[in-house]
């Protein structure tokens, strides 16, 4: 039987060195203030007031999340997280011992002062004599430097411990400030810390929002963006010592990372902006010597946009990542030939930001190559990748001499709820709870099982929902690939499911029964997002670099033909007779009858942008609102009749609404909460 556990401590307390106040978390030493979340801050106060007693792990998890349901490392990244804050070692701890098969004991002496003074010393280590080494060895050109990163994300401590979302985190050349994104009131603002993660300036306005912060070489000021409604995007040059910022321009955004990048010596500043022909993002230089601007790259692949430079330390390259917003690879040219692109990745994966290494060739990445978030190492010159870990870490930096690494670490829940549509309470019940993305679901044809697709274990997997017994398990996954969009045979014994690895897109056909699939066929254009139509016929959009998709017919006798030539990103039928799609560029849903006859335009207003935010059942489109009178809507074809039938609205990435077929349960997928902190690491150099 289970010991009653104390409750938590309220009054500050000293560890040793430590000062510990759990009223508002703060742990503080002489050399090494820290914040905890109020999670870890909860489970230190447990322990101390449970002192050499063991306390179980369903104890702690109860108090800890209460009702809520997590996983079994929930509470073990806890205990990592609070043990590294401390300076503790698992295998040899001081202050948290792991009881095997029974929990955790907290094991430090609180009454031996001098233990204690000699145990904190040994914690801290002198930041003076690990720059002092990195000055003496150049360890970039060093052939373990890998194992120097590895070991340096290992060791890495939160510079950010608040509940905010952070974003582009960038380290300063010098290695003593990191900025990033941050939302204040509404607005977005960039914060400036030092290696402690105290607030050193704040850059706000206002009426626009911040972002997307650079640093000078000198690291005395920054570039940012500012946009509103009424200015989309302007360049501003931010003096850290006056505050005083000059507008140097428009720029463009088209996603969430960062658009500048200066040179090594501050005088050519490579930025974001819009090609004027295609409309889309490219890579341009301003001269700030001349104050000229020059189009260096122009991506003409339908889809695709260029963002995120970056220079090289020497100045001669201009690396930057191109593709779509599924697909993100790095590329580079250099400025004695811009017109030149050379392809340093090539996956269908999305690599969000990388740094270059001082050494001019390596450059460190992060991407979802693996189905997790991880950190990569790159050789420009061979093209050789090494996994360097770090889960969930993305946006890395480095500063000048590489002694100093940031990175943002993102953790997210996105899961599928359920509204009964029958009772007009309008009420949201979970459907599943995990960790990562939960979305796209599919019901069964009799409305007893729900197909979607879950990132909770790596890569995309499909999970079954059985609405008969509460239970979901996973169905169909296959290692390297990534399993998405199931959509159900009319009998319901079989599943296609759009699968991407790293070198194609295509479709498999899953037997529920048999537990067997098999490709859908190996054609000339690479395929996705499957549906079945009548007479064995296969509807799907294909998946090209440079064409915009089309809907294609497979036919029962592995024939294709070409439906659409107007760029399409998302289709769904109606009913047997009649398919409805959205166009990437224009607003409305489209109308076509199976055989490819186009017939008329539906609901003119529907933004384009929504395109993941809407479904089908038998005449009826549930589509989503989000100005003016939001939420749900049902709207009937064939009488015009719009109705709002729920006010609540998705939130997430991929397909995000379902209908039963009797239409009396909504399905919305919806982001559940986002966590984000940055971290930095001090990089130690290896010997050979």
């Amino acid at each position: 039987m289970l010991q009653p556990i104390q409750p938590a401590i309220k009054q500050p307390c000293k560890i040793g060195d430590w000062k510990f106040d759990p009223t508002d978390g703060r742990l503080k030493s002489v050399d090494n203030p820290v914040k905890l979340q109020p999670r870890l801050s909860l489970l230190l106060a447990l322990f101390i007031a449970n002192v050499n007693e063991v306390l179980s792990r369903e104890q702690l998890t109860e108090i800890l999340w209460k009702d809520k349901i997590v996983n079994e490392d929930a509470l073990s990244r806890c205990i990592a997280e609070l043990r590294a804050a401390l300076g503790d070692d698992r295998k040899k701890p001081t202050f948290i011992e792991t009881i095997p098969k029974k929990g955790y004991r907290f094991i430090y002496p609180l009454n031996e002062p001098n233990k204690q003074i000699k145990i904190s010393l040994f914690a801290v280590i002198p930041v003076i004599v690990v720059v002092i080494l990195l000055l003496i060895f150049n360890w970039s050109s060093n052939p373990q430097f890998g194992v120097v990163l590895q070991k340096g994300l290992t060791s890495a401590k939160r510079l950010t411990t608040d509940d905010l979302l952070e974003r582009s985190p960038e380290i300063s050349p010098d290695g003593t400030m990191t900025a990033f994104t941050s939302k204040d009131n509404k607005r977005l603002v960039v914060k400036i810390v030092d290696n402690e993660g105290i607030v050193l300036h704040t850059i706000a306005d206002d009426i626009d929002s911040i972002m997307s912060p650079s640093f000078s070489a000198d690291s005395k000021s920054l570039i940012v963006a500012a946009a509103s409604k009424v200015t989309p995007c302007t360049i501003y040059h931010y003096d850290l010592l006056t505050k005083n910022r000059i507008n140097l321009g428009e720029c463009y955004l088209p996603n969430r990372s960062g658009i500048f990048s200066w040179s090594s010596d501050s005088n050519l500043l490579a930025f974001v902006a819009k090609d004027p022909s295609s409309k889309v993002a490219a890579i341009w230089l301003y001269d700030r010597v001349q104050q000229t601007r020059k189009q260096l790259t122009a991506p003409h692949n339908n889809g695709y946009f260029d963002t995120r430079p970056r220079f090289s330390p020497n100045n001669k390259k201009i690396a930057f990542t191109r593709g779509s917003q599924s697909v993100r690879n790095i590329v580079w040219l250099e400025l004695n030939n811009p017109s030149k692109i050379f392809q340093l990745t090539d996956n269908k994966n999305y690599i969000s930001s990388f740094s270059w290494l001082k050494d001019n060739i390596n450059l460190l990445f992060d991407s979802d190559k693996r189905g997790e978030r991880n950190l990569w190492l790159i050789n420009s010159d061979t093209k050789k990748e090494t996994l360097l870990g770090a889960r969930d870490a993305q946006f890395p930096s480095l500063n000048h001499d590489n002694s100093i690494l940031t990175f943002l670490d993102v953790r997210y829940k996105a899961n599928i709820w359920s509204v009964n549509l029958t009772d007009n309470k309008d009420q949201l019940l979970p459907l599943t709870r995990s960790i990562k993305y939960n979305n796209m679901p599919s019901f069964s044809p009799d409305g007893s099982q729900v197909a979607f697709t879950s990132n909770r274990q790596g890569k995309g997997a499909i999970w079954l929902y059985s609405l008969t017994t509460n239970k979901q398990r996973k169905l169909f996954s296959l290692e390297g690939e990534n399993l998405i969009l199931p959509s159900w045979s009319a009998k319901g014994d079989k599943l296609l499911v759009s699968y991407k690895s790293s070198s194609q897109y295509g479709c498999y056909q899953y037997d529920i029964t048999n537990q067997h699939y098999e490709s859908v066929g190996q054609f000339e254009k690479e395929y996705y997002s499957c549906l079945y139509g009548a007479n064995d016929d296969i509807f799907a959009m294909t998946k090209e670099v440079n064409n915009a998709s089309q809907i294609i017919k497979i036919t029962a006798n592995k024939t294709i033909e070409q439906m659409t030539f107007d760029g399409v990103n998302r289709m769904m039928l109606l009913n047997d007779d009649v398919l409805i799609y959205s166009l990437k560029d224009k607003n409305g849903l489209q109308m076509m009858s199976v055989s490819g006859k186009k017939t008329n335009i539906v609901l003119p207003d529907f933004p384009s942008n929504l395109y993941e935010h809407w479904t089908t059942r038998d005449g009826m489109i549930y589509y989503t609102k989000f100005k003016g009178d939001s939420g749900i809507w049902r709207y009937q074809v064939d009488s015009g009749e719009d109705t709002l039938i729920s006010k609540h609205l998705p939130s997430t990435i991929g397909n995000t609404l379902a209908i039963s077929p009797d239409q009396n349960m909504l399905l919305i997928c919806r982001t559940d909460n986002v966590d984000s902190d940055i971290f930095i690491s001090t990089l130690k150099h290896v010997q050979e």
